[in-house]
């Protein structure tokens, strides 16, 4: 494997989506190279703040089903050509987050006790939607053309872009609670004017969101607004993070 095929699995291997043999690789990258090394760190960090977003954790019995279930698959063995291996990837990466970890026990809790069925239903579309917002996650972050941009947050916190061809996505931590009457909203800066991409379900001071309105070259910024959202931002952004021209 060539050290730009190892470059294109940091994100995988910061997912821990990668085998054996891409793992050997990247880890001998980021030994020998320390911009992969700082990147890797990056995407790590971004990775443990979606962790971070998760509302609860499953139960023992249904991560241990799942692992199981993940355990009795076929293992390939190393494809050489990069048109497959990239497919390989594409397919481990999808392997539930902690978002869609929590989404499927909340789904096992509900049947296990045997909720009646339109509250049952609820759970499953909630969980349904979860757990496609955690692969949109996993795709945007395991992208081996993602840039990556990181900033402190004023008042306090940090911040995390992932920027690619097709999306964006912003990962803030540790960030300050807000009044009930007041939101986090995040803006696609578009040739220096905001435009609105949607607003930050805080939990614990953390939040992920893949921004609602992006195009390739856009910034990404955050502010403080009235509870729903403005049309533009009515505060000054606590961060704003854009990309090298």
């Amino acid at each position: 494997m060539t050290r730009d095929e190892a470059r294109e699995l940091l994100g995988a291997y910061a997912l821990d989506a990668v085998d054996d043999d891409e793992r050997r690789a990247v880890e001998e990258l980021v030994a020998a190279d320390p911009e992969a090394a700082a990147e890797l760190a990056g995407l790590r960090a971004t990775a443990a703040a979606l962790g971070t977003a998760t509302p609860s954790a499953p139960p023992d019995r249904v991560r241990d089903a799942v692992l199981a279930s993940l355990a009795t698959t076929p293992q390939e063995g190393r494809v050489v050509d990069l048109a497959q291996q990239r497919e390989r990837r594409e397919q481990r990466v999808r392997r539930p987050l902690p978002l869609a970890w929590a989404a499927a026990a909340a789904v096992a809790v509900v049947l296990a006790a045997g909720v009646p069925g339109t509250l049952a239903w609820q759970q499953h579309e909630r969980a349904v939607a979860a757990e496609e917002r955690a692969d949109l996650l996993a795709d945007v972050l395991a992208d081996p053309g993602a840039t990556l941009l990181r900033d402190a947050v004023a008042g306090g916190g940090e911040a995390v872009a992932v920027l690619t061809d097709e999306r964006a996505l912003l990962v803030a931590q540790d960030l300050p609670g807000l009044d009930d009457d007041r939101v986090y909203q995040v803006w696609a800066m578009r040739d220096g004017v905001p435009v609105a991409a949607g607003l930050l379900d805080l939990r614990d001071g953390g939040a992920a969101r893949v921004l609602d309105d992006y195009r390739p070259g856009d910034g990404v910024a955050l502010s403080v607004e009235p509870a729903g959202g403005s049309q533009q931002p009515t505060t000054t952004p606590v961060v704003v993070l854009l990309p090298q021209a």
